[in-house]
């Protein structure tokens, strides 16, 4: 596993870090956790708008699951904070237990956007952690935009790996060209907050 810096200074004049690690989940393992989002059941992705649920496939029209890791005893928090701790870019980090499973099938999308700020137990949400669980031949790739000039970097789906950013990054996800479905896993890296002075 070795980490790659996105360089996003350089190639969109953005001062917010964003970095990929290769091969962090073998494909048998993305296979078992790929069968525990099937078996959390997606459902159409709905969007939050002042505390009531709604739907925007303009904005997002891909299917979603949840997953909280309490719920069996397969522990991705500790499975991801074991397997990434050297990379992570700051100390005393912990991960949102609430996992978001998003599958994209051809034609499905993520409007640009940033991350909403999660707070827990007095820990606040940092950098946003995205797994990649499948190939995708066409299309599916992340993009981060510079929302001032547009230039704008891609960033493939690859089984395995895992992209981690600074959640005031502007970013979509593109939409899937071939036939095969693009699914992902997110969740929070989150740090004490820090007491107000």
């Amino acid at each position: 596993m070795a980490k790659l810096d996105l360089c996003l200074k350089e190639v969109l004049n953005v001062n917010l870090e964003a970095f990929i690690v290769d091969d962090v989940f073998t494909a048998e393992e993305c296979e078992q956790i790929v069968d525990l989002a099937h078996q959390c059941g997606f459902e159409s992705t709905q969007t939050s708008k002042d505390g009531e649920r709604w739907k925007d496939e303009a904005f997002r029209n891909n299917d979603c699951a949840t997953y909280h890791d309490d719920e069996s005893d397969f522990l991705l928090v500790d499975a991801l904070l074991d397997r990434l701790a050297s990379y992570l870019p700051e100390k005393d980090a912990t991960l949102n237990p609430l996992f978001r499973f998003n599958r994209f099938t051809k034609g499905q999308l993520v409007q640009p956007h940033v991350d909403a700020t999660f707070t827990l137990d007095g820990f606040t949400s940092k950098y946003t952690l995205v797994i990649y669980l499948t190939d995708v031949n066409l299309g599916g790739q992340t993009r981060f935009i510079n929302a001032f000039d547009w230039r704008y970097l891609d960033i493939e789906p690859k089984r395995g790996r895992i992209l981690i950013f600074d959640r005031r990054l502007c970013h979509a996800a593109l939409p899937v060209i071939d036939s095969c479905s693009k699914i992902t896993m997110r969740t929070d890296i989150m740090y004490p907050q820090t007491p107000p002075l």
